[in-house]
């Protein structure tokens, strides 16, 4: 799944069981495992949702 906001600087997507985010076309982090991530960002700042094994994770990624 990829999730991208309307400026498009920000997506995150699942891929073998962990969760990717990347911000303005850096290098991708990995902030954890699990599945069907959502993501929100402004500028160079991402918030990312995520369910893992029953628990919903949240994660900032900034610069």
């Amino acid at each position: 799944m990829l999730t991208t906001n309307s400026a498009g600087l920000v997506m995150a997507w699942g891929e073998g069981g962990t969760v990717w985010v990347k911000v303005n076309n850096k290098v991708p982090v990995a902030p954890g495992k699990g599945q069907m991530p959502s993501v929100a960002g402004s500028g160079s700042t991402a918030i990312c949702v995520w369910e893992a094994q029953g628990q919903v994770m949240m994660v900032t990624i900034a610069p």
